[in-house]
């Protein structure tokens, strides 16, 4: 399963670098890496803030939460959010 997930991250990662290239739209790939760091920095303060709060089971930052951010931007963080309240209600 992690080699699956790692081939998939690559693989999305080098389409969205073909497609940049082969449109010579670098603003695609500036877009993507842009709204992965500022989404891994505003998942680590929600993190920050819900563990501060008491709430034991948060997302965590990792390959294909950073993919899904830099992807969809902050329907992805909404995203995360909903799959993890989602998880904790039904038990």
């Amino acid at each position: 399963m992690e080699k699956l997930t790692y081939i998939i991250i690559i693989g999305i990662g080098l389409a969205i670098i073909l497609l940049a290239i082969f449109f010579k739209k670098t603003e695609w790939l500036a877009n993507f890496v842009f709204r992965g760091l500022l989404g891994v920095i505003l998942l680590y303060c929600i993190n920050s803030v819900l563990v501060n709060f008491g709430v034991k089971q948060v997302p965590g930052i990792n390959e294909i939460n950073i993919a899904s951010i830099g992807l969809l931007g902050m329907p992805g963080i909404f995203m995360l959010y909903a799959i993890m309240v989602y998880y904790n209600v039904r038990g």
